[in-house]
């Protein structure tokens, strides 16, 4: 019996390396256990500073709009690396204080994701990136002005 596993070392190894078809070479089911938003958060745990910030930037903002396009979350993967392999490490989420609750149901409503996630995604989006979500959900004035003041405890 042949195993089918996804390597995740081998996936990091491929982004690094700039191999913008990677995903599309998996088999299906390796593609099916292929989180981009797991392999996001890996590629953040470098040294590379450039890396990080063009992960923030082009792959972070758009974790959950493009969460079902996972070739395309890959393809963006790597163009923030350098060509270069590097060493990763496991950064653990900075763990909110408290419970964020109007950020969290704006994030499941304009990402299509539970709650559940949206508590967790909380914790990893900008409050500029909720902020603007909410902006193109179009809530109103009210709306937005209790959503600052608990994104502003959040960054507190």
């Amino acid at each position: 019996m042949v195993q089918n596993k996804l390597d995740l070392w081998d996936v990091l190894k491929k982004i690094d390396v700039q191999n913008r078809t990677f995903y599309d070479d998996l088999s299906e089911e390796q593609q099916k256990a292929l989180q981009p938003f797991v392999i996001m958060r890996w590629l953040t745990g470098t040294n590379n500073a450039g890396q990080i910030q063009l992960v923030n930037e082009f792959v972070n903002r758009y974790a959950f709009t493009f969460s079902k396009h996972k070739s395309l979350m890959c393809k963006l993967m790597t163009v923030c690396t350098d060509g270069k392999l590097h060493r990763y490490k496991w950064i653990k989420p900075i763990q909110a204080q408290g419970s964020f609750p109007l950020a969290a149901d704006t994030i499941s409503k304009y990402s299509g994701i539970s709650t559940k996630y949206a508590r967790e995604a909380v914790k990893i989006l900008s409050s500029e990136t909720i902020l603007e979500y909410a902006q193109q959900l179009g809530c109103q004035k009210e709306e937005m002005t209790k959503l600052k003041a608990e994104l502003k405890k959040k960054d507190g």
